[in-house]
């Protein structure tokens, strides 16, 4: 019997590190594409979606026509509400949901040449003027901030893609797995590897998310 249980808990063991290891890779792939392709990006707050991005072909802040501003944030809302994810996704290839919570470790969200913290980003994202309240927040004169943006929505936008982007520099793939791990970002379609990473022990993922490691993934 216990040689038997023994046999058991191997097998699942071997199975976790083989799903572990899909994982990674599948989160590699992720953050080393996710500056392209046709993807949609949302934030939630409190349970409502504040800001929204869809990402085309080649991210950059200098070609702003590669972002499409989701100004119609609020009819997306009704859909979250309902769970219809499907109508959330639309025509984009994939689709992110990153709850406020995400952020909860990240130290700063570096904006141009200025360092916000992630509750600064939150308080000017949710604002109804949110150039007046970045103003207010960072010092920065009125008139520099519309010579670079021409409405609330397109430094809401920005903003909200600087919030994702900083903790990827910071963290890289481990910031993307323990939040998917723990529910604060979802990804939609779910692949298996997704669904099976609750399952996965963070121990696991320690051992494996040393930089030798990660390359030796990269490569394979």
């Amino acid at each position: 019997m216990a040689k038997a249980v023994g046999v058991i808990a191997t097998i699942i063991g071997i199975v976790l590190i083989v799903a572990a290891v899909m994982l990674v890779r599948d989160v590699i792939d992720l953050q080393q594409n996710m500056k392209t392709g046709d993807k949609k990006f949302l934030l939630e707050i409190d349970h409502r979606l504040e800001a929204g991005i869809t990402i085309g072909n080649v991210y950059t802040f200098e070609k702003q026509e590669t972002f499409t501003f989701l100004e119609d944030i609020y009819e997306l809302n009704e859909y979250y509400i309902d769970e219809r994810y499907d109508d959330l996704l639309g025509d984009s290839y994939k689709l992110f949901i990153f709850k406020k919570e995400a952020f909860a470790d990240v130290d700063t969200v570096k904006f141009n040449a200025i360092e916000l913290t992630p509750e600064e980003a939150f308080q000017i994202i949710e604002h109804f003027d949110e150039r007046e309240e970045f103003a207010r927040v960072t010092g920065v004169e009125m008139k520099f901030i519309e010579a670079l943006y021409d409405s609330d929505n397109k430094l809401e936008t920005f903003l909200f893609a600087r919030l994702i982007f900083s903790p990827l520099e910071q963290e890289g793939p481990f910031w993307l797995i323990k939040n998917i791990k723990n529910g604060n970002i979802v990804i939609y379609p779910k692949t298996i590897t997704f669904v099976l990473a609750k399952l996965i022990p963070d121990s696991i993922f320690e051992k494996m998310l040393t930089v030798e490691r990660v390359e030796k993934i990269k490569q394979q």
